[in-house]
């Protein structure tokens, strides 16, 4: 029978196998491209099971995971590593649909997905890490600021600016000016 650890060890590595294509999600939104998401995300996992002693399993471990992944971009992003982003809306990923569509709706989608993956990666990457956490993943603006290590009023700025700085890139004729005319 094994020890109490030992499953406690093996509840923790399944949790963060289940934690693995949103933090391959998140780390592709931040990164260049995809192997260096895929490098970030591999080197976050090696941490996280070295320091699994600091988290504290009364709190979820995504968020958690999701600092780790967010702190190694940075750290990567300081040493001057080419950081920046890969697609996070691609159409032609599996698990975006994977059914027979209109191709014109096709070529649509891909063209919206396009402009807003371009304007997307025009944000700066504490802007653009909330978009994503907020929009994409669907965490809260409490998990989010806890994530962040900032307050909750700091991510409804960012996520406040994100959409006014995309919404002008998305539609240059846009004044911020004219919601209140």
């Amino acid at each position: 029978m094994p020890s109490r650890d030992h499953r406690n060890e093996d509840s923790f590595a399944a949790g963060l196998r289940a934690c693995l294509p949103r933090l391959y999600r998140y780390a592709t939104s931040l990164c260049t491209n995809r192997e260096t998401a895929a490098d970030v995300v591999q080197d976050v996992v090696v941490r996280a099971l070295e320091r699994r002693q600091a988290y504290d399993p009364s709190r979820p471990l995504l968020p958690w995971v999701l600092t780790l992944v967010r702190h190694a971009v940075v750290d990567r992003a300081r040493s001057f590593d080419p950081v920046g982003r890969a697609s996070v809306l691609d159409p032609s990923e599996p698990g975006a649909g994977g059914r027979s569509v209109d191709p014109l709706h096709s070529v649509a989608t891909a063209q919206a997905s396009a402009r807003l993956q371009a304007a997307l990666e025009q944000l700066p990457l504490d802007q653009r890490s909330a978009v994503v956490l907020f929009y994409l993943e669907g965490m809260t603006l409490d998990e989010i600021a806890s994530i962040e290590d900032v307050a909750v009023g700091t991510i409804k700025s960012r996520l406040h600016r994100a959409r006014v700085a995309m919404a002008a890139l998305l539609d240059p004729g846009w004044n911020e000016l004219s919601l209140w005319n």
